[in-house]
């Protein structure tokens, strides 16, 4: 369903809910003001879009503004624009292509972030850094996983 255009993916979402019986639930993210405290904290705050879309699903302008216009959101939660950005999903040719890297880099952004697994080095690409995601809750697979990124990225 994620990978479907925008519109037709709300509609098969309301499609499932009416089958389930469900209503969709409220206030799983955060709202702006806790946004702005956890970065009064000093966390670094990056965008990753408005909606969440697939962006190869979308068009170049509808692209652009989810990239630009989610940047401009948190710039005015934060007072800072942000310079991290992660592609939404983040798998390069399925998700995102050379043209989102390169409205990323437009918007301002210093580096971006896909869900490719890997360590970044001196030698990755500023818009298309791999990253670990720690999923593991055994100690060893962590281990495992962190030492497959790191010897997978030399």
């Amino acid at each position: 369903i994620k990978h479907l255009p925008p519109a037709q993916r709300d509609e098969r979402v309301l499609e499932l809910e009416r089958a389930a019986g469900t209503t969709p639930s409220r206030g799983l993210m955060m709202d702006p003001g806790q946004v702005a405290a956890l970065h009064r904290t000093g966390m670094r705050v990056g965008g990753h879009t408005r909606t969440h879309p697939i962006l190869l699903a979308l068009d170049d302008v509808a692209a652009e503004r989810e990239i630009g216009g989610g940047l401009d959101d948190l710039a005015a939660m934060t007072g800072e624009r942000p310079v991290l950005f992660a592609y939404p999903n983040g798998k390069p040719g399925s998700d995102f292509d050379a043209r989102h890297v390169s409205m990323a880099e437009r918007a301002g952004c210093r580096y971006a972030f896909t869900t490719q697994p890997g360590a970044a080095s001196r030698a990755s690409r500023r818009y298309e850094l791999p990253r670990f995601t720690p999923w593991d809750r055994q100690r060893t697979r962590f281990g495992l996983r962190a030492w497959r990124n790191l010897a997978g990225s030399r």
